[in-house]
């Protein structure tokens, strides 16, 4: 049922810079707008829908994980569900938010954000007067069907959904190498498709449209929304009810420490050795896996560990794509990646073997890279992805 009002709010990213929004009420939808200098997203406070805002994220800034519970009734709590998804980092510093949103007996499916981006994103939009009671996924609203995909032109990127709940925004050069190394068995292109880009069967041609014309208020898209845990709003507790706490949780203490008596000496000593044994956990942890930073939860952390899953072949191509950006002496010439085998192997041109050398350092922290040879003739690098 299509609510009274709703905005919706798409987020500006690194290959499309600017804002886009529409609303909805109960008999008509607006058009699709762009936010310019001249229109800030403080002048939307006024619009309809302002009170009920659905916030789309760009995919490049979220992280998509495919995780396997220890069995069919592991209990999946926030907690766990962290320990799970940080076992797929290379950096498990950043504090992460995760959303479930598929489960099939041991297999879950997840998109994660960092949390202190998710706070900006809110704060700034609380800032211009905007109420978020939604956080999405930009791209989960593109119609989907099986071993299919769903590309729309945006001009400077091609918006995409590869899989049921798979997104992301890619240019021409990085959608072709993708679709070249992962071709569909079927393909819906809203837009002209790029030279190469290709399905096993012929294209479901359509006219070119903004995306967020896609987007549909009857649909809840509930599974994906993001604003949930610490990030709902939650009743503020007044000072007397902090005082009682207090007050309870102090008797509480004393209670405690009156029934322990002379067992407390114990208990400190249980305590010095569990400390101990945390020291030592941390020790090994780092003799064995010192790029990785945890702090908690060592056996866990080590058990998984050692069955490292390799990152999906879409992060792989967007951290390649935002490295070469910066790095405008680095050329690819080829891109090959095996799934089943686990392994990138890259075809690379640069002015210097320095800036070969410079590469592989950049992707120590997401996928060790090494060069291995360079052809006579064309002058070409090969770099593999390292295995460490």
């Amino acid at each position: 049922m299509m609510p009274e009002s709703l905005m919706v709010i798409r987020s500006f990213s690194t290959l499309r810079k600017h804002w886009e929004w529409m609303t909805f009420s109960a008999d008509s939808v607006s058009s699709v707008h762009t936010l310019t200098d001249d229109l800030p997203l403080g002048s939307l406070a006024d619009q309809p829908g302002a009170g009920n805002v659905h916030l789309l994220i760009p995919p490049e800034g979220l992280l998509y994980r495919s995780l396997t519970l220890p069995n069919a009734k592991y209990k999946l709590t926030a907690q766990t569900l962290q320990w799970l998804a940080e076992e797929t980092l290379p950096d498990a510093s950043q504090n992460w938010h995760w959303t479930v949103v598929d489960k099939q007996n041991e297999s879950v499916e997840v998109i994660g954000i960092q949390s202190e981006k998710l706070s900006r994103y809110l704060e700034r939009l609380h800032t211009a007067g905007l109420n978020v009671t939604r956080v999405l996924p930009d791209g989960c609203y593109l119609p989907w069907e099986v071993d299919s995909w769903t590309l729309v032109n945006q001009q400077t990127s091609w918006l995409i959904r590869s899989a049921a709940h798979a997104f992301n925004e890619l240019d021409e050069h990085w959608l072709q190498h993708l679709a070249n190394q992962f071709p569909p068995e079927n393909m819906r292109c809203y837009g002209v498709a790029p030279h190469g880009v290709a399905a096993a069967n012929p294209l479901i041609q359509h006219p070119e449209i903004p995306s967020l014309s896609l987007y549909s208020a009857d649909i809840a898209f509930q599974r994906y929304d993001m604003l949930h845990g610490v990030f709902r709003k939650q009743k503020t507790v007044g000072k007397s009810g902090k005082w009682l706490t207090r007050l309870a949780v102090s008797c509480l203490v004393l209670a405690i420490l009156s029934f322990v008596g002379s067992r407390g000496i114990a208990l400190w000593q249980t305590l010095k050795i569990e400390d101990q044994l945390q020291q030592q956990q941390q020790e090994t942890w780092q003799r064995y896996f010192p790029q990785i930073k945890h702090t908690h939860n060592f056996r866990f952390y080590f058990k998984q560990q050692l069955a490292q899953q390799y990152p999906e072949a879409v992060p792989l191509l967007y951290h390649l794509q935002t490295l070469l950006l910066e790095h405008s002496e680095l050329q690819l010439m080829e891109a090959n990646y095996s799934q089943r085998q686990k392994s990138l192997t890259l075809k690379m041109s640069a002015k210097s073997e320095a800036n070969i050398d410079r590469f592989c350092e950049l992707t120590q922290s997401w996928l060790p890279m090494e060069k291995t040879e360079k052809d006579p003739v064309s002058g070409v690098w090969t770099v593999r992805n390292s295995g460490k």
